[in-house]
């Protein structure tokens, strides 16, 4: 099975299209799942990392956690430098659950460029919006400042730099109905992509 991720940038629309293949019947393995549970699970670590304020009954209180990833690289790359090995690891056991049972699948990594990991043979594909998109996307959905905003847009690698590198680009800078046909179209190249495996 040819192993696809996809991946883009805050507010380009990357969940809507997850939502859509996994309606077409693909399966699609969250890297933000994953994340969650690790994150909880190593809860203490979070703690020595980043304070008493960061865990509250050993719940990560991850708003709390992301304002300092977001606002310190140091603090950032160590969060990263914890979870994102174990991320990959989880990521990998889980497709190779489909890949034996032949199910189309697809890896959702939302910083897949941002985190440097290494999935060897994977083709990426890009969900893409221009950057004034992605912010009036993100300040139309979330309760966050203009700076807040402005921070987790820097915090990631330029989406046209992304575009740059994709293998395939998903095309998420018009409306609805032009999403779907772009949706329907890497579904049909997926499936292609596949079929010679």
């Amino acid at each position: 099975m040819q192993g696809v991720i996809i991946t883009g940038g805050i507010g380009t629309g990357k969940s809507t299209v997850c939502r859509r293949l996994r309606a077409l019947g693909v399966e699609v393995i969250d890297a933000d799942t994953i994340a969650h549970t690790l994150l909880q699970a190593h809860y203490q670590e979070i703690e020595q990392l980043f304070g008493k304020a960061c865990v509250e009954e050993g719940v990560v209180n991850r708003k709390t956690l992301g304002e300092i990833v977001f606002s310190d690289v140091r603090a950032r790359k160590a969060l990263e430098a914890l979870l994102h090995p174990k991320i990959h690891r989880a990521m990998m056991d889980a497709w190779r659950v489909f890949q034996k049972a032949g199910q189309l699948c697809v890896l959702d990594i939302p910083l897949y460029y941002e985190t440097q990991s290494v999935y060897e043979g994977f083709k990426v594909a890009l969900v893409y919006a221009p950057k004034a998109a992605q912010y009036a996307r993100v300040k139309q959905r979330d309760e966050l400042s203009d700076a807040a905003i402005h921070a987790r847009l820097e915090a990631q690698l330029d989406i046209e730099q992304k575009r740059q590198w994709a293998e395939y680009v998903i095309d998420n800078s018009r409306d609805e109905a032009h999403l779907e046909e772009e949706i329907q179209r890497f579904y049909r190249w997926l499936k292609e992509c596949n079929a010679c495996k």
